[in-house]
């Protein structure tokens, strides 16, 4: 049975081995946090925070990378909050149908039947796949037509990617075989969790006690270290730069007053964003991804010579972006993982 699943896997191209209770590696708009945490929510409400939080979250990290204007944007949300409904349909008729088939597969049938059985499922998720490309191909037309045909195909590529993780985190689970795939230790170390729960649960914001900003920059010094330490990488080089983190981290909440805010915040987001570079470049979390630059860039947008609090969009786009970064970085290396595992079973 585990060799059918396992071929339904191939199938299907779900190798990702990421937890069932993964958030999704899309960036949170502060706009759209969740009021509730996610310890006290039920496997269903769980399941509802993932895709509300993927269609509001990915409007917000598509628009970013696509650089449209506000005109573009008005014009184009209609159909973007059409594609992104009936998308999410699909979505659950995949998760039901993974959920049957591993329902299917657990009864004690014949091999014949498993054989079946398998087949059916990925005859039905392929279909399923047929469906979201005559969905893209309906809304192609109209987005082209709103921000050109490159922008239009851009977005169908961004969506893709991480509609694909999305379905990834909610399909492990659920077929057999991937009890024998290697936690995924890097997506679900403990303090990779805490920085994207920081950002769905956060009721906080920028405000003159600076403690968003405080807390923002220690758990993400936090997750890089805890990153670094599951990876092997050595962090002696990062003593000095931790140490400068937290000295403005801390100086930034100590004196309300000081108009040095927004210049000791430029100065923390861009030790952080070269902590984050530096893991891009070793071997365990090698990428060179857009992403990374796009973080010491977000972190250079700081004016010194404006109040901290009347930068909040730059504040709020910084963590965002570090979001993605961690997210990155985790994946990097959980998939280096996968391949080396995979490898060894042939």
């Amino acid at each position: 049975m585990k060799n059918l699943a396992l071929s339904a896997l191939i199938a299907i191209g779900s190798f990702t081995a990421v937890s069932a209770q993964t958030t999704p590696t899309t960036a949170v708009n502060n706009k759209a946090k969740a009021t509730m945490t996610t310890s006290n929510l039920s496997d269903s409400d769980f399941e509802k925070l993932i895709f509300n939080s993927y269609k509001v979250n990915f409007r917000s990290y598509a628009y970013d990378a696509l650089d449209l204007t506000e005109k573009q944007i008005t014009k184009l949300d209609p159909g973007f909050r059409s594609y992104m409904n009936a998308t999410s349909e699909l979505n659950k008729k995949r998760k039901n149908l993974v959920e049957e088939y591993n329902e299917e597969m657990a009864e004690d049938d014949t091999a014949k039947d498993e054989e079946n059985e398998t087949a059916d499922f990925i005859e039905n998720y392929w279909d399923l796949d047929i469906d979201q490309m005559e969905l893209k191909k309906d809304y192609f037309d109209n987005f082209e037509d709103i921000i050109g045909y490159e922008k239009a195909m851009k977005f169908f590529i961004l969506e893709e990617d991480v509609r694909q993780r999305l379905n990834s985190a909610m399909w492990v689970e659920k077929i057999p075989t991937l009890l024998i795939v290697p936690t995924a230790k890097y997506s679900n170390n403990s303090e990779v969790n805490n920085y994207r729960n920081w950002m769905l649960d956060m009721d906080g914001k920028v405000d003159i006690s600076h403690e968003y900003t405080h807390n923002g920059l220690t758990q993400l010094v936090k997750t890089a270290y805890a990153l670094a330490e599951a990876g092997n990488v050595n962090t002696s080089a990062w003593d000095n730069s931790k140490a400068m983190v937290m000295k403005l981290a801390d100086g930034m909440t100590e004196n309300w007053k000081s108009d040095d805010h927004a210049d000791m915040a430029k100065k923390a987001f861009g030790i952080v964003a070269n902590m984050y570079a530096d893991l891009a470049k070793t071997e365990t979390f090698r990428t060179d991804s857009y992403l990374i630059n796009e973080l010491k860039m977000s972190a250079d947008k700081l004016n010194k010579g404006t109040h901290l609090t009347e930068q909040s969009a730059h504040v709020y786009n910084f963590f965002e972006k570090a979001e993605r970064v961690v997210n990155l970085l985790a994946n990097t290396a959980d998939n280096k993982v996968q391949t080396q595992f995979m490898r060894t079973r042939r």
